[in-house]
């Protein structure tokens, strides 16, 4: 029974893993856009030159 749950577990534990490195890249850019003055509207950094 065990190992019917291994290839679950691994693509669970990808994903997560994915997931966050996704929020943590989206994090990261909201933060650098501040940092230069702009503003995030929906996800795209407006009023940087």
């Amino acid at each position: 029974m065990g190992l019917l749950f291994r290839p679950f577990r691994l693509i669970l534990i990808v994903g997560a893993g994915f997931l966050a490195g996704l929020l943590f890249e989206r994090n990261s850019m909201t933060d650098r856009c501040l940092d230069r003055g702009g503003a995030v509207d929906r996800g795209i950094c407006v009023g940087v030159e």
